[in-house]
């Protein structure tokens, strides 16, 4: 009998003798499909080096430039990539995808024209559309005039909507590797700053100004709104505070990967940040009572020990309510909490005992939101969405990332049934008046309900933001006119 044979009837005869006993045998984590596919992305563009130049990305764009030296500020024509007043020189034109979204990291609504929507997608800028998302022909990139790659958030001054700030850079991890990955692998892009329009978006300027070397992230960007010149940012390298508008910037809170910061929007002196990414040094929710003067670590019934980041939102009713969803809990990592306080910080108490609405996106794809009049409805989302009646606890999942259409859809959607939201969802927006319609910022572009959670509809029609990994192929002869 040949060896090989007689090696697998040896191999058959002992797993029967041991009664194949799989189910003790402990299941390997599951590898992030998010994490693949930004290693993907970067190796496929440092080809044939290792890795992407801190600088590679600007060469690239200045290059860009050089073909069409023209003002690149404005919204982009149908189709376009540059505006149409770019002028003479190559003219690029979108070729699609239309029908679907790409990476999105944020959805941020006009607060008095919410038809006005504003999408930062992780590899194509900043889009607006003026029909809330909805229509085959929906979105206009934003043209900055600056390399934006990764839109990572984006704030509108709530009294006087032409001011606004963008954040730039989706970077999980503070300059280096951690938790065991890759640290390229558990970025998207550098980014160079915030910039600031106060023209609602026709042109920009550089506000915080970051070389893309400092390999540097902004995370969330908040506006008092009692004092509109005073504006925070959650940022890779801690909480910054201009008290100018954004002429000038001062670090608050040095404690590295700034992830969130919320503002107490009946007092405004006082601050939520949290900070933190796989475990990185100092993380957890810090408080401030005077501005950013001075901030202190919370404790009272958080959990001490976490690997993944924390998102927080307060009450805007009853501003003494504040919960957080902290992601990466437990030895596996990948477990999530929602915790809730009633004294504004001081003490906690954990609301979720038995889901895990991260699951292995702990690091990446998760946030908590409540509904603006009823902190009793607490929203969660990661791989899917999860809604609370009862302020947290007994979470129901109601949407299915897995039900999305095989095969062609039309542009403007629908991409699945009524229940259908694609996976890995990282932000989740209230529309500011009519509490049935939210926005949820996804791998996949965006998504709306305007009923509550009810059903769901795809806001993509004309979002050409998809990333292609893998790369393309180019025909031996001209077949697109």
């Amino acid at each position: 009998m040949p060896t090989p044979v007689r090696s697998l009837i040896l191999i058959v005869a002992l797993l029967g003798l041991s009664g194949w006993q799989a189910d003790v045998v402990p299941k390997k984590l599951r590898t992030s499909g998010a994490r693949k596919a930004l290693d993907a992305w970067s190796r496929a563009r440092a080809w044939p080096d290792s890795f992407v130049p801190d600088e590679g990305h600007f060469r690239g764009f200045l290059a860009a430039e050089s073909m069409a030296p023209v003002s690149v500020a404005g919204f982009g024509a149908p189709g376009d990539l540059l505006p149409s007043s770019h002028g003479a020189g190559p003219k690029w034109r979108s070729m699609g995808p239309l029908n679907i979204g790409g990476r999105t990291l944020s959805v941020t609504l006009n607060p008095l024209n919410p038809l006005t929507v504003y999408a930062g997608s992780a590899g194509g800028g900043l889009w607006v559309s003026r029909t809330g998302g909805i229509g085959v022909d929906a979105w206009r990139r934003v043209v900055t005039g600056f390399p934006v790659t990764s839109a990572s958030c984006l704030a509108i001054a709530p009294n006087d909507t032409s001011v606004m700030y963008l954040g730039t850079g989706e970077v999980y991890a503070w300059q280096n590797a951690l938790g065991g990955l890759i640290g390229r692998g558990t970025r998207g892009s550098y980014g160079f700053g915030i910039l600031k329009s106060i023209d609602a978006g026709q042109t920009w300027s550089m506000c915080l100004d970051w070389s893309r070397d400092q390999k540097r992230g902004v995370w969330a960007i908040r506006i008092d709104p009692e004092e509109p010149n005073r504006v925070w940012a959650a940022t890779t390298e801690g909480i910054y505070r201009s008290t100018d508008a954004g002429l000038h910037w001062s670090l608050s809170l040095n404690v590295v990967m700034g992830m969130d910061i919320e503002l107490d929007p009946q007092n405004p002196d006082t601050a939520f940040a949290a900070c933190g990414n796989f475990a990185s040094p100092g993380y957890g929710i810090y408080r401030t009572l005077n501005g950013g003067t001075n901030w202190t670590k919370l404790a009272g019934g958080l959990p001490s020990v976490y690997g993944g980041k924390a998102q927080i939102v307060v009450s805007p009713e009853f501003t003494n309510v504040v919960y957080v969803g902290i992601g990466g809990i437990g030895s596996t990592p990948s477990g999530s909490m929602i915790l809730r306080s009633f004294d504004n910080g001081t003490s906690w108490v954990q609301r979720s005992a038995t889901i895990d609405y991260s699951s292995y996106q702990y690091w990446y794809s998760h946030d908590i939101a409540i509904q603006p009049n009823n902190y009793e409805n607490v929203w969660a989302c990661g791989i899917d969405l999860w809604k609370s009646t009862s302020g947290g606890t007994s979470p129901v999942r109601v949407s299915d990332w897995q039900l999305a259409y095989a095969g062609f859809v039309p542009i403007g959607g629908p991409e699945g049934p009524a229940t259908y939201v694609h996976a890995e969802i990282h932000a989740i927006t209230f529309h500011p008046s009519a509490t049935g319609t939210i926005y949820f910022a996804t791998d996949g572009g965006v998504f709306r309900t305007t009923n509550g959670g009810t059903s769901y509809e795809s806001c993509n029609g004309g979002y050409a933001t998809s990333q292609f990994y893998p790369g393309f192929a180019v025909a031996s002869s001209d077949t697109v006119p």
